[in-house]
């Protein structure tokens, strides 16, 4: 029989179905994937903060250490500049001398002066006042002189060293550091007007006197190339190591000692 629009079906309850509904769900998937990726994206950041705050917190400690570290260089540099000293100067603070004139350093005690002499021929270092006994028994205050020369000598020295007599033999000392232009080893010989007076120590080398015996031209300070390093309780004042007259029971001093000291750190360059 034709159904002619007429029939059963026309009295039923018909619903289509909905439309699209495959592309909702793919949407809503969508939404849930980009949710994802966004939670994800924000804990990547999150956690990217913290570990630079992290770094940035760990890291200013090490600053101020280093800041720490430059100021205490600096501060040794200054120190070290400070104790120092050029042949342009004096220095009373003690440390490390340097002569370009005369080719040679040395160290000396704080309280001990060290300058070049006016002519720029000798450096001259002195200690602190102190008290010592002259030969004819009187209390005298004044300065131990330590002097250094290096060419030709002068005549008034040379002949106050050849007419001495050897107060006591001669003492074989070492330098400290000495350079490839020194001998390790050398000695110190002590003079004076007769073998019971001490007027002056001069370095004297290969030379070693006995007491009593006259220094005469055993202490070679000829030519032009001569070194001296000598010294004594006074000043000086004619340079020709006329130093004051010392018995010598009592030119061993803590101030002599010191002086003998500074001829030990001697470096010839």
């Amino acid at each position: 029989m034709d159904n002619d629009g007429s029939g059963p079906l026309e009295g039923m309850d018909f619903t289509p179905p909905p439309a699209h509904t495959q592309h909702n769900g793919r949407d809503r998937a969508g939404k849930k994937r980009w949710l994802v990726i966004g939670l994800i994206t924000l804990v990547v950041i999150t956690v990217a903060v913290g570990v630079a705050l992290l770094l940035t917190h760990k890291k200013k400690p090490a600053d101020k250490t280093q800041d720490a570290a430059q100021q205490t260089t600096a501060s040794s540099s200054s120190a070290s500049s400070a104790n120092s000293t050029s042949a342009s100067g004096s220095n009373t603070a003690g440390g490390t001398y340097k002569s370009t004139t005369l080719n040679l350093s040395f160290t000396y005690p704080a309280g001990w002066t060290a300058k070049e002499s006016a002519d720029k021929a000798e450096v001259i270092v002195t200690s602190p006042s102190t008290s010592y006994t002259k030969k004819d028994g009187t209390a005298a205050q004044g300065v131990f002189t330590v002097k250094m020369r290096h060419g030709t000598i002068p005549e008034g020295i040379q002949q106050t060293t050849t007419k001495a007599v050897a107060t006591a033999a001669s003492l074989i000392i070492a330098y400290d550091k000495p350079t490839a232009n020194q001998r390790q080893y050398t000695n110190v010989s002590y003079g004076g007007a007769d073998a019971s007076t001490f007027n002056f120590f001069i370095v004297s080398g290969n030379a070693a006197l006995k007491a009593g015996q006259a220094m005469g031209y055993n202490v070679d300070l000829t030519g032009s190339d001569a070194y001296m390093f000598a010294g004594g309780y006074g000043a000086d004042a004619n340079d020709t190591l006329s130093f004051d007259p010392i018995a010598t029971t009592s030119y061993d001093t803590p101030t002599f000692e010191a002086a003998m000291g500074i001829i030990k750190s001697l470096q010839i360059n």
